[in-house]
């Protein structure tokens, strides 16, 4: 076997023979470690505002937490794709927006002052106006 751990030795994956740290350097070789750092605070100082905000509910920011998770993931995967491909597909996605922005503006629907986009499972159906509030006292109010 190996020899002991001791203080002056150091731990093999932080020497850089491990797979750990290797595992690390893969997939940190595109982020800026200053910009991961000071986005990890920001979002760490944003749940902690939502769990106070929220009543202390943890199933409020553990949900937060995994729409967190989801986009680092997409961050992630943004920050491994070549600039070359980004210039590639940039003319192009700009105008679907912008197809889009039309699309909108010639057939969406106006409501509250807002013009909504096309939405096919909604179209035509309208809701139920919401029954009157009801007070908590069934008596009428007794004047003084």
């Amino acid at each position: 076997m190996g020899a002991p751990l001791n203080a002056r030795q150091p731990v093999d994956w932080l020497r850089g023979g491990g797979a750990l740290h290797r595992a690390l350097l893969v997939l940190a070789s595109n982020l800026d470690a200053l910009l991961l750092a000071f986005i990890c605070g920001l979002v760490g100082t944003g749940l902690m505002v939502l769990y106070s905000a929220s009543g202390e509910s943890v199933a409020r920011v553990s949900g937060q937490a995994v729409n967190v998770a989801v986009a680092f993931a997409v961050m992630w995967l943004a920050a491994k794709v070549p600039p070359n491909h980004l210039m590639r597909i940039a003319l192009p996605a700009y105008l679907v927006g912008l197809a889009l922005l039309v699309g909108v503006a010639l057939f969406g629907e106006i409501t509250n002052g807002a013009r909504s986009g096309l939405q096919p499972s909604c179209r035509g159906r309208r809701s139920p106006p919401a029954p009157p509030a009801r007070s908590s006292d069934s008596r009428p109010a007794r004047r003084r």
